[in-house]
């Protein structure tokens, strides 16, 4: 995508994307894709819960 910039701090880590209104509208139907990979990107080493543990908990706490 020739509209979009990244913007990288003075230690050239990405920072922001700055993305031309044109191509946000060609691009619409893949806005949900994309907002996907931004939230799984920021999440990724956030602390990491086993499945059944958490199912466990819901049992507990009368929720499943």
């Amino acid at each position: 995508m020739e509209s979009i910039s990244i913007i990288r701090d003075i230690t050239h880590n990405k920072q922001f994307a700055q993305i031309e209104i044109e191509s946000v509208e060609k691009l619409e139907e893949h806005w949900d894709d994309f907002l996907d990979i931004i939230i799984a990107e920021m999440r990724k080493n956030d602390e990491k819960s086993d499945w059944n543990n958490f199912v466990d908990e819901l049992k507990a706490e009368g929720k499943l």
